[in-house]
Parts: structure tokens; C-alpha cells; sequence
């Protein structure tokens, strides 16, 4: 599972889709999922093989009518299966005889069709349908924490090279010290057993290896420290300042869920040391994936400012 969402459109009119807002439409919908959008257009069977050996997609939309050659819809779908590509398919069309077309593919596994008769505005309906069919079977519990443990996980490093990024730039050597002292002030609980250790780094002004030993929470504070008072272009102080609460917790949510049945209905909850309760449901999967992206987007405009090259 990934924040990408994945889309392979093939049609040899997909330019008049991408100029009547279509694509658009479809891109806005999955943002609005949380997901970032990635819609590849193809207008024909050539295209199609050398797209298809290196990528892998979430959904296939496909025309029927694609050129003068005999390598219509059916043609392509078979060529996709072909390649033991299983992703789930939209076959669609305008033409009137389009099910009498389609049934040489009708035994295929993963298909769906849609018969365009007024306007592509069904057919995007379908389609929004069908994205969230696939989302369904990725928002299982499974999942979701295989998602946020590899994308925390290459936040929280993001986090240690933007440090060391930091702590070395000719304005802040000067205040590091104070800031490190500040942090072992602050975390004591942290560096109770390692005070004396993180102590020489800082005596001995060993920074790097101040911070390759702090946990996350020592990590942003220290960050907190060094850009009060900061202006940077896209970069937010106050969703940092969520940092903790919308990722480091909700990853430690889901590492501890339970499995109750409540009325005959399956419940995957936290209950947290006060007595509340965090539901894990499908708006709560929209709403990790929207987080990830937004602290995600956030950090990487502190590694813009600091011109480091991030994936």
C-alpha cells in the first residue's frame, strides 16, 4: 500500500478527456481520499507494451474503439492479462452494439464495463465507484499499518537528516550547544541512564551523534528550537507542532488495536490510559493518509530550503 493512487487510461481521444476536465475530476477525487493522483495516459497498443513492462497500476480504464488496426479494448484487456496484470479493468464504449463487442472478454476475472449513452459523466461515476472498491480492500488493518510503519518510518529519518542539515549551517553552530542543553533539559526522562554520555557529545561537540541517538519526540523538539521565529517558504511550524499527536501516536495506535464485536458488528479500536477511545473505520484511513501527505509535504519544504534532494 503507498499514498500513490495509480491509473492507467487508455483511449485514442484521451486528450479531449484531459481538455473536458475528466481527468480532473477523477485526480480531485482521489485527492479528496487522501491519495496523491497519478494518471497515465496511452493512446494505443504500442504504447501499452512498453508502459506495461515497467509499471503496475491501481485501475485500468480502457476504450473500446482505439484505432483502425484490430487492436480495440478487447485486443488490449487480453494483452494486460497477458502479462499477468490483474489489476482491476473499466471497458467502456459509446457504440451501441458494444455488448455484442465485448463478449470475448467476458470470462475475464476483474472486469467491469460501462456503456456510454449520454455523456462521460456515468462513466466517472463508475469510476469513483470502482476507486473506492479498490480502496475498501486496501484500508484492511493489515494494510494500513504496513503503511504507516514504512512511511513514518522515512519521515522519521527525513527528520534526523534534516537535523544534521541544520545543526551544521553557519548560523546555528553558535547556538548549539544551548540548544542540545535545552533538549536534555527537557527530556530528561529520555537521557536519565545516557546523561553523562549525551553530555560529552555536546562537550566534545559531537552534534551528529547528539542527534542519531534522540528518539522522534527529542528530534522535533530540537527542530522546534532551531526554526522559532523562522519564515520558510511552505514550511508550517504549527503542523510540526502536530507531528506527535498525528503520527507518532496514531502509529502507536495501530500497533496496539483490539478486536471487539459490538451489536453483531466487528470494532478495531485504542483505548487509550484515560478511557478514550480511537475507532479505526474508513474515514480514519482517509484521514492517515491525508496527515502523511501533509507532514510529508511539510518536511520537504524544510529539505527544499536546505536544497537537499529527497524521494
Amino acid at each position: 500500500m503507498k499514498l500513490d493512487y495509480r491509473i492507467l487510461w487508455i483511449d485514442d481521444r484521451i486528450n479531449e478527456h484531459r481538455q473536458d476536465g475528466h481527468l480532473k475530476r477523477i485526480e480531485d477525487f482521489l485527492a479528496s481520499l487522501g491519495f496523491v493522483p497519478q494518471i497515465v495516459e496511452c493512446e494505443d497498443k504500442e504504447q501499452l507494451v512498453e508502459i506495461i513492462k515497467t509499471q503496475r497500476f491501481d485501475l485500468i480504464l480502457t476504450d473500446y474503439n482505439l484505432d483502425e488496426e484490430g487492436n480495440n479494448g478487447d485486443v488490449i484487456i487480453q494483452e494486460i492479462r497477458d502479462g499477468r496484470i490483474f489489476t482491476e479493468i473499466l471497458f467502456y464504449s459509446a457504440v451501441e452494439d458494444f455488448w455484442e463487442k465485448a463478449r470475448n472478454v467476458l470470462d475475464i476475472d476483474r472486469l467491469s464495463y460501462y456503456q456510454v449513452s449520454q455523456g462521460y459523466n456515468g462513466l466517472l461515476d463508475k469510476t469513483e465507484w470502482l476507486i473506492n472498491q479498490t480502496v475498501s480492500k486496501l484500508q484492511e488493518l493489515t494494510a494500513m499499518r504496513g503503511l504507516m510503519m514504512a512511511e513514518t518510518s522515512g519521515l522519521d529519518s527525513l527528520l534526523g537528516e534534516l537535523l544534521v542539515n541544520f545543526i551544521n549551517r553557519p548560523e546555528i553552530i553558535e547556538k548549539r550547544a544551548e540548544i542540545f542543553n535545552k533538549s536534555m533539559e527537557k527530556n530528561l526522562k529520555f537521557f536519565d541512564d545516557n546523561a553523562k554520555k549525551f553530555e560529552k557529545y555536546i562537550q566534545k561537540e559531537q552534534f551528529e551523534n547528539f542527534v542519531n541517538k534522540l528518539n522522534v519526540f527529542g528530534k522535533l523538539y530540537v527542530l522546534g528550537l532551531i526554526l522559532q521565529d523562522s519564515t520558510i517558504e511552505s514550511f508550517s511550524s504549527e503542523i510540526l507542532n502536530n507531528y506527535n499527536i498525528e503520527i507518532s501516536e496514531v502509529r502507536n495506535k495501530l500497533a496496539h488495536l483490539k478486536h471487539t464485536i459490538i451489536d453483531g458488528k466487528h470494532h478495531l479500536s485504542f483505548r487509550a490510559s484515560d478511557g478514550t477511545t480511537w475507532e479505526f473505520n474508513d474515514e480514519r484511513c482517509v484521514e492517515i493518509r491525508q496527515n502523511l501527505k501533509k507532514h510529508t509535504d511539510n518536511l520537504k519544504a524544510l529539505a527544499t530550503y536546505l536544497e537537499m534532494e529527497v524521494e
